[in-house]
């Protein structure tokens, strides 16, 4: 049996405590726990982030979150991304990253999108059109690297 996932995407205001609590939960299992990736997780940036997330029924599947530019930051960028260890190998990534993306173009059609990307995903996130920018730099312990989208007119 083929699972149905479905997508759905709202600003934080809009979130239920259930599906806050699932993406605190995911990103704690896969950031902290799995990686080993000591951070402040639930950060400022959470109150304004558009929140995308799939779901097979009432699970959590995936997860990302676009934050808009604000006064240091003049572009758009799309982070957290993570898929629940039981999905993994499902396309669920790019299913998630896409949605990420579209909306983040859609929101901020003028603006660059900028990630920050585990080094062993650069080429994953090349294949989007993400170009590497500056040294590789450590985050929460994870190697990362400055990755852009141009925007183009």
């Amino acid at each position: 049996m083929l699972n149905q996932f479905e997508t759905i995407i709202e600003p934080f205001a809009a979130l239920s405590l259930i599906q806050l609590q699932q993406i605190m939960q995911l990103r704690q299992q896969v950031f902290m726990l799995e990686q080993h990736s000591l951070y402040l997780d639930a950060d400022n940036n959470d109150v304004n982030a558009t929140h995308v997330m799939v779901y097979d029924g009432a699970k959590l599947a995936a997860y990302a979150r676009i934050v808009p530019p604000h006064l240091s930051i003049p572009h758009a960028q799309i982070g957290r991304v993570v898929v629940a260890s039981a999905y993994r190998g499902q396309n669920l990534g790019t299913e998630v990253f896409q949605a990420a993306l579209d909306t983040a173009q859609r929101q901020f059609p003028q603006l660059d999108v900028v990630i920050a990307a585990q080094t062993p995903l650069q080429a994953w996130y090349q294949r989007f059109g993400f170009v590497s920018e500056g040294e590789v730099f450590d985050d929460g312990g994870v190697e990362h690297v400055k990755m852009r989208l141009v925007h183009t007119a």
